[in-house]
C-alpha cells in the first residue's frame, strides 16, 4: 500500500493562530508553572494542532480533492513542543470500492522518533 509523509515544524506562530482561532486558554499551552505542575517540561502544544494536519494528507493526497472526513480515533502518546518537527506517515489499510472509502492508518512521531500520536 501506498504511504504518505508530511512534516510540520510546530512553530510559535502556529500555536498562536491555532489559539486564536478556537479560543482555548488553557494555560497548559502557554504558562511554564501550570505545564510545570502537570508534569510537563514546558508548555504542550494543542494535542488538535498536531492532529490537524492529517486534514491536508486527507483532502490533498489521499483521497484528495472532494474527500470528506468520516470518522478518526486518535491516541495521543507523548506531548508535542513547540519547535518540535513532527512526522506524520499515513497508509492505507483498506479501500472499499462500492462506498468509496478507505481505512488510513497515520502515526506522528517527533524528531527524537517518539510516538506523539
Amino acid at each position: 500500500m501506498k504511504e504518505y509523509v508530511k512534516k510540520i515544524k510546530i512553530s510559535k506562530k502556529l500555536i498562536s493562530k491555532f489559539k486564536s482561532i478556537t479560543k482555548d486558554k488553557n494555560p497548559i499551552h502557554s504558562n511554564m508553572k501550570i505545564a510545570n505542575q502537570y508534569g510537563y517540561k514546558k508548555p504542550i502544544v494543542y494535542g488538535l494542532l498536531s492532529a490537524s494536519f492529517l486534514s491536508s494528507i486527507i483532502g490533498n493526497d489521499v483521497p484528495g480533492p472532494g474527500s470528506v472526513w468520516l470518522d478518526t480515533n486518535i491516541q495521543f502518546v507523548n506531548p508535542v513542543y513547540e519547535n518540535d518537527q513532527i512526522t506524520i506517515n499515513s497508509r492505507i489499510l483498506k479501500i472499499s470500492k462500492g462506498s468509496s472509502l478507505i481505512n488510513l492508518e497515520s502515526v506522528a512521531k517527533n524528531q527524537y522518533d517518539e510516538l506523539v500520536f
